[in-house]
């Protein structure tokens, strides 16, 4: 998913690691009997013709070193490419210039007084956090890679102190003023990059937290709606005050070159400290579900101002607007751990889930979701007091990526709700005549849940739906789920919700109560 996208042109598609190495093997193998085969005008050894369509008469032989070495290749995508050093330097340039692109966070936070102490009044000094400030991977790699990377980097400061300077690339990286920042270290920051004509394209603030001081004149906490206007024109610019037009220290230029705004949403799963975001902490698209009531309200603020600059070519308090030809793009998003493609690497995930739903995993000091971490070795996060919200709360994973699938459909199927099975009863009895024989005997199974969690349901693919379900295929479905119910009840203790499915399993006919409906008009 593409969550902070660099802007520009993407890199090309690169093909799959596991063929390219399949193709070298066997390339190394044509190599070895190019050494060893009779020229082309001549016959081969055993007797073979040489022609244009198989110059290398020897390879028709059984050779069982060359099918070997190709049957051993695992049938697995592979996880390294070993021979990236003997791909041309043009190749390998290319590689490490669009892996320069990569997006990363550079967070901004205030900095302490001399004394150690925080300023509430004016906050005159801030800096780049510490794990934002390391360079970019592919600039540590070798002095090839770093040749490439340079080409895109910049030596910018975005410190207070301007002798402090980190890599940055204006086309993916994003500036990101996070907690306990206020309106006075974005404007600093801007005017700075506006004296040395430097632009910032992407830019993300977080959404209703600043410094949270009423000692502090750059922010405004009693009014929200306020704020949002405030936040825009920060980034647009404008005057401050009728002097503003012979005074240059009070022209607010705004972010120079912005393109892009991201409105940060804080996550209930993803906690961090202000300076914990380093290179594997990214954006991604912020749930709308599990946002709180003032995180909607400014979304909804933020959008009528929008709307407003889109329609009327204008911002409020500002004379000269100078978005109008080139709008800005808006994105509400939640900061999320890296996805890296490998089966053995673990990853940070989320899920919402209702008010209803996380009574239910609640039951019994919360046992189904320890057992559930037990089994799939997927740590599982509950937000704390999750009982005084009244929205749904999201859920946090870590673990690799295949047991945190399966710890996620765990968790959705106990949190199923009272409301979703009266949902899928209405679905069954409005047109019971066009269900599949599949989706029915799914349906009904679903419907009769009354704890909200599902059985395995694997026994349910492969059935056969064409045509008329005969009672031997309903006989060996029922049989196959009663089996089923009966392992789970083995594997899962004596939980009830194994119980009341195994019933229902038991209470189902043997001859299928829909035959002759599915021939039916709908």
């Amino acid at each position: 998913m593409d969550l902070a996208g660099a802007s520009g042109s993407r890199p090309p598609p690169v093909a799959d690691p596991s063929t390219a190495l399949a193709d070298a093997v066997f390339n190394m193998s044509l190599d070895s009997h190019s050494k060893q085969r009779t020229p082309a005008n001549t016959s081969s050894s055993n007797g073979a013709k040489a022609t244009r369509m198989n110059p290398w008469p020897s390879l028709n032989r059984n050779d069982n070193l060359d099918i070997e070495i190709i049957h051993q290749l695992p049938n697995v995508p592979a996880t390294v490419f070993t021979l990236f050093p003997k791909l041309v330097p043009e190749l390998r340039c290319k590689v490490w210039y669009w892996a320069s692109h990569l997006p990363r966070i550079i967070e901004i936070e205030r900095c302490p007084t001399r004394d150690g102490s925080i300023d509430l009044g004016t906050h005159p000094e801030h800096q780049v956090c510490p794990k934002s400030r390391l360079p970019h991977v592919v600039l540590q790699v070798n002095h090839e890679a770093r040749k490439a990377a340079m080409k895109v980097y910049e030596m910018r400061t975005f410190d207070s102190d301007e002798g402090r300077f980190i890599y940055f690339n204006p086309k993916s990286d994003i500036v990101y003023f996070g907690e306990k920042n206020c309106f006075a270290t974005m404007i600093r920051a801007f005017m700075h990059a506006s004296r040395n004509k430097e632009e910032i394209p992407q830019v993300a603030i977080d959404v209703v937290k600043r410094c949270r001081s009423y000692e502090c004149p750059h922010d405004t906490l009693e009014h929200p709606y306020l704020r949002v206007v405030d936040e825009l024109r920060v980034l647009h610019g404008f005057d401050n005050g009728p002097s503003a037009v012979t005074d240059p220290e009070k022209q607010w230029n705004g972010c120079p070159g912005l393109r892009e705004v991201y409105f940060v949403v804080k996550s209930d799963s993803l906690q961090l400290d202000v300076g914990a975001i380093d290179a594997s902490i990214v954006f991604r698209p912020a749930t709308a579900s599990c946002m709180t009531e003032d995180q909607i309200s400014k979304k909804q603020d933020l959008e009528y101002e929008v709307e407003y600059m889109r329609r009327c070519v204008g911002l409020m308090g500002i004379e000269e607007y100078k978005w109008s030809e080139d709008p800005l793009k808006f994105h509400f998003v939640s900061l999320a751990s890296l996805i890296v493609k490998r089966p053995d690497y673990r990853i940070h995930s989320t899920m919402s889930v209702k008010q209803e739903g996380i009574k239910r995993l609640e039951q019994n000091n919360w046992s189904f979701v320890k057992r559930l971490e037990s089994r799939t070795e997927c740590h599982i996060t509950i937000p704390e007091n999750p009982f005084r919200r009244r929205r749904p709360l999201e859920i946090g994973f870590f673990g690799t990526k295949e047991n945190v699938a399966k710890a996620k459909q765990r968790i959705m199927e106990k949190a199923m709700t009272y409301g979703d099975i009266q949902k899928w009863r209405k679905e069954i009895m409005k047109e019971p005549i066009k269900q599949t024989f599949e989706e029915t005997i799914k349906c009904l199974v679903k419907m009769n849940r009354s704890t909200g969690e599902l059985l395995i349901e694997e026994n349910f693919v492969g059935i056969e739906t064409e045509g008329e379900a005969s009672d031997e295929k309903w006989e060996i479905l029922r049989q196959d789920l009663v089996s089923k119910t009966k392992e789970e009840l083995t594997q899962e203790s004596n939980e009830d919700h194994i119980k009341d499915i195994l019933t229902i399993a038991l209470s189902l006919p043997q001859k299928n109560p829909f035959k002759g409906l599915k021939g039916e008009e709908g």
